[in-house]
């Protein structure tokens, strides 16, 4: 297909409603979105749908999705607490993963580092740790004095050793767990509001935070200990991002900026201005040089990490773009709209 619009490189077409999510594999071949009951993989290079997965209907919940380290395998899970492992290259089924109680639909799902093992966070009290190569549960890590208990972020730590988790508590709580035993090691408390999204630095040194209580707060991830309350957003902060070397957060609110702070300091940066809309997603390129931003306001936005200034407006999504992923080499940049599509442009 012949881009329709300047800098675009595909149109992925057929999502029956808004898609949510939107994914490279490691290796650049295929792009992974997720839909309201649906998933669907695509060949990268063609813009040609490899496989796709119907789970429900497009009234349910969104399906969440991860590659495996290695590229595959593709996970996702579903509104009714289900995970399913599938061959990437060819849509083969190889796991179906569910507790004997299935009470929380998986809102996150994340393959750890070195590939061993498979988290599913539950909207429910738990994350479920499964191996995943054999499908076996490993750990089931709940926390019974929270009353509320709803998990919404989780991310491992890039030894594989740690695992993050955010919720409970009108989600307000974050955990650190000892990933070999399934004990919890560390509570961060601080936070006042829901917590959006957790994410470790690249060295596994630090855990950054970003809440509904407009700020982003940066955690050292051996003691537990808060290291910097990052304020400057004037409302809900919806994510956080390290820079591929750590050095720098980028953070996006529904103020309509993204900012960039000083991981080491605490030290806000830059303002990045430019959205008309709440900013619900941002991500760094590969190298680091690029930060890319979506919005209500329809549009996706590039930005030069270094300068801060703006470097191209993407704005063929006909509604609110959801979310965004930059292949692997930093030359493709993949976004998800309401208006059903994604598209995949040059950023640079």
């Amino acid at each position: 297909m012949s881009p329709a619009l300047p800098h675009q490189v595909h149109l992925l077409e057929g999502h029956a409603s808004k898609v949510r999510s939107c994914e490279f594999s490691p290796d650049g071949r295929f792009i992974a979105s997720g839909g309201f009951g649906e998933m669907k993989v695509w060949n990268a290079a063609t813009g040609q749908l490899a496989h796709d997965h119907s789970v429900g209907n497009i009234w349910t919940r969104e399906v969440t999705t991860q590659f495996s380290p290695d590229s595959g395998h593709i996970a996702a899970g579903d509104f009714t607490g289900v995970v399913r492992v599938y061959e990437a290259a060819t849509g083969e089924l190889v796991h179906v993963l569910r507790e004997k109680r299935l009470d929380g639909s998986v809102n996150r799902c994340v393959f750890s580092p070195d590939g061993r093992l498979f988290a599913a966070l539950r909207g429910n009290s738990a994350v479920n740790l499964w191996a995943a190569d054999t499908g076996r549960l490993v750990h089931n890590l709940k926390i019974k004095s929270l009353a509320g208990l709803s998990g919404y972020a989780c991310d491992f730590s890039p030894d594989s050793r740690l695992l993050a988790w955010a919720g409970g508590d009108g989600g307000k709580k974050l955990g650190i767990w000892d990933v070999g035993t399934g004990s919890e090691v560390h509570r961060l408390k601080g936070h006042k509001k829901q917590v959006w999204t957790c994410q470790f630095s690249p060295d596994g040194r630090l855990i950054a935070s970003a809440s509904e209580d407009k700020t982003v707060r940066v955690w050292d991830a051996t003691t537990g200990d808060p290291l910097h309350v990052l304020e400057g957003h004037s409302a809900r902060v919806r994510a956080c991002s390290f820079s591929p070397d750590g050095r720098l957060i980028a953070s996006c609110s529904d103020d309509k900026t993204l900012r960039l702070w000083d991981a080491a300091s605490g030290s806000e940066r830059r303002v990045l201005e430019g959205h008309t809309a709440p900013i619900g997603a941002c991500s760094f390129s590969a190298d680091g040089r690029l930060i890319a931003s979506t919005s209500g306001d329809g549009t996706a936005r590039v930005w030069d990490a270094v300068t801060g200034s703006e470097r191209r407006v993407f704005s063929g999504h006909l509604g609110p773009v959801t979310a965004c992923s930059f292949g692997p080499d930093g030359r493709l940049l993949a976004t998800a709209g309401d208006d059903g599509t994604v598209r995949v442009w040059r950023p640079e």
